[in-house]
């Protein structure tokens, strides 16, 4: 009825709150909320796909089974990212095709450049220079600017590839004001002193 409208709704809207602010446990609780008023909502479906790929596996994995399963019911756009998230689950040679025709049909759907980059950060078999992965994921973040978690990876390449402290301290700062609380954050910022700060910073650290 008219009330399950109403917390579904606005369930929605607090799990996409969370979600860009990197809050994956909040985001996945109030997505969570969303399918329990409806349980058909596979936006919702798709949202806890991504939220607890970043911290639980086994939920990723049945929640992306769960919006294959109602693939028809998203539109085209949220249907197309799908397929090419279960493309690269499923490791399937194919997956780097299907994303690109996703980014063909849809060149400024962020969360597609998004999935072309974790393709590239994960998948051994398409694995890919850190130029082109950071290529995908900051065309995804130019795309969404508010979206903590697509420029997560950026921070990673900065620290792991790169080892710049000029380009670590801008990664931080621009993943910092849209996560203030989360890990990462925290991290980069003791990793930051350690490495490069004077020796009171290190100790603060």
């Amino acid at each position: 009825g008219a009330m399950a409208a109403l917390v579904e709704g606005s369930a929605w809207l607090d799990g996409e709150a969370h979600y860009r602010r990197a809050e994956f446990r909040d985001a996945s609780e109030a997505w969570e909320r969303a399918i329990r008023a409806d349980s058909l909502f596979a936006l919702a479906y798709l949202g806890l796909t991504d939220a607890y790929a970043w911290f639980d596996y086994d939920k990723y994995i049945e929640n992306l089974r769960r919006v294959r399963t109602m693939a028809e019911r998203l539109p085209a756009r949220e249907r197309a990212v799908a397929l090419a998230h279960w493309a690269q689950y499923a490791a399937s040679p194919d997956a780097i095709v299907t994303v690109r025709e996703a980014l063909q049909r849809y060149p400024d759907a962020a969360e597609a450049w998004y999935t072309l980059g974790e393709l590239y950060h994960h998948d051994a078999g398409v694995m890919g220079k850190p130029a082109d992965e950071e290529e995908a994921f900051r065309t995804a973040a130019g795309l969404q600017p508010t979206m903590a978690p697509y420029r997560a990876h950026l921070l990673d390449l900065a620290f792991n590839w790169y080892g710049d402290s000029a380009r670590i301290a801008r990664e931080l700062d621009a993943y910092a004001r849209l996560a203030p609380a989360d890990e990462r954050t925290r991290a980069g910022r003791v990793a930051v002193a350690l490495a490069y700060g004077d020796s009171a910073a290190r100790a603060r650290a």
